[in-house]
C-alpha cells in the first residue's frame, strides 16, 4: 500500500470520526421513583370467556397459604363472584396429594384465602374456580397452576436494612498501617 494511500485513508477516518458525535447514544439515568425491575414471584392467571383468576401460593416460616381473586393481586378490585375453588396438590412426581373443595360459605365474594401447613416450596398447586357474576348467562371455569413460592419477609424489605448498626468511636491517632502508608507516600 503507498504512502498516499494509506494516509487518504487516515483523512477519510477522522473526517467519519469528526462528523459523528461522540455522546449521541449516552443513556438516561432511571430516577428512584420509577420502578424498573420487577423480579418476584408472579401469580398464576388464567381465563376462560370473560372471567379471569389470579392465584398465589407463598410459604412462610409455619404455613402455606394460597390464595385466589377475581381481580388483581396488585390493587384492583375483584369482579364477579367465586361460587366454588378447588385446590390440587401435587407431589415432585406429579401425582395429586390431596384435593379440596371450597363453596361459598369459606368464599369472601371475589377473593378467597386457604391455610395449610404442609406444601413446600417448589410443589406444584392447581386451582379450578368457578366464576360468576360476569357473563349473566353463564359461570366460567377457570383453572390455573403455579408453584409455591417463599413469602417475602416483610420486616428485612421495609426497613431496607436488617443490621442494626452503631456509630463507631473513631480515635484521634492514626492506626499503624495508615501511618505506613503515609510515611511511604512522601
Amino acid at each position: 500500500m503507498s504512502r498516499a494511500t494509506r494516509s487518504g485513508a487516515v483523512i477519510v477516518c477522522l473526517a467519519a470520526f469528526a462528523v459523528s458525535p461522540m455522546y449521541a447514544a449516552k443513556p438516561q439515568p432511571t430516577p428512584n421513583s420509577v420502578k424498573y425491575r420487577n423480579a418476584g414471584a408472579k401469580p398464576a392467571t388464567g381465563r376462560s370467556g370473560s372471567a379471569a383468576i389470579q392465584a398465589r401460593a407463598l410459604r412462610s416460616q409455619t404455613e402455606t397459604v394460597i390464595e385466589v381473586t377475581t381481580g388483581d393481586f396488585e390493587g384492583t378490585q375483584p369482579v364477579g363472584k367465586l361460587d366454588k375453588v378447588q385446590i390440587k396438590i401435587f407431589n415432585g412426581n406429579g401425582d395429586v396429594v390431596t384435593t379440596d373443595n371450597y363453596r361459598k360459605g369459606s368464599l369472601n365474594g371475589g377473593t378467597g384465602s386457604f391455610t395449610y401447613d404442609w406444601p413446600a416450596r417448589g410443589q406444584k398447586v392447581q386451582v379450578q374456580a368457578n366464576v360468576s357474576g360476569i357473563d349473566p348467562t353463564r359461570t366460567d371455569v377457570v383453572t390455573v397452576s403455579g408453584n409455591v413460592a417463599l413469602r417475602p419477609d416483610l420486616s428485612r424489605t421495609a426497613s431496607g436494612s436488617t443490621r442494626a448498626t452503631r456509630p463507631r468511636a473513631r480515635s484521634a491517632r492514626p492506626s499503624p498501617r495508615s501511618a505506613r502508608s503515609s510515611s511511604r507516600s512522601r
